[in-house]
């Protein structure tokens, strides 16, 4: 699969939520605690030193190429919502938007790493970037919402990864 892909991927957030929910439940054979209960676990964070912000600074390096293609394609279909006709899409982008082989409504539009994306246009910019906040606001609601479910009542932190930091 690859590295980060958790973080978009509806089926491996669902794992990464199984898998939090199999491991905070565990009951303690000696205290009969679970995880979620042991007050010595005071604190959870959702991934450790991972973002879509540190694949995008990377350029999505170490994402592989369908995990890509994934990308791109929840990309187009967030789009698709935004701007229902791609003319809307390419006039809200001006001509620094779309690239050629993005320009036909059946064409996947590519996520920009941000060397890329720097030279794009604002438009292609600010959606970029709103797409990959909704897309980590959804991962990260998802796996906090399965660590309090458990019954979990510590602190929680969504990544302890700084960007720009470093």
């Amino acid at each position: 699969a690859g590295k980060g892909i958790q973080l978009f991927d509806q089926k491996a957030i669902d794992l990464c939520t199984a898998w939090i929910t199999a491991i905070m439940t565990y009951r303690d054979k000696d205290t009969n605690m679970s995880f979620a209960q042991d007050p010595a676990n005071i604190y959870f964070t959702a991934v450790n030193e991972d973002s879509l912000f540190k694949h995008f600074s990377n350029n999505f390096k170490r994402l592989n190429k369908n995990s890509l293609k994934g990308l791109d394609e929840k990309f187009t279909r967030w789009l698709a919502k935004q701007y229902p006709v791609r003319e809307q899409l390419a006039d809200a982008w001006g001509p620094r938007g779309l690239m050629t082989n993005e320009s036909d409504n059946t064409s996947s539009v590519i996520v920009m790493g941000v060397k890329k994306l720097a030279k794009a246009s604002p438009g292609r910019q600010k959606d970029t970037i709103e797409f990959l906040l909704a897309l980590e606001n959804h991962y990260f609601t998802a796996i906090k919402k399965a660590v309090r479910q458990t019954g979990y009542q510590g602190i929680f932190s969504t990544t302890n990864y700084w960007a720009g930091y470093g």
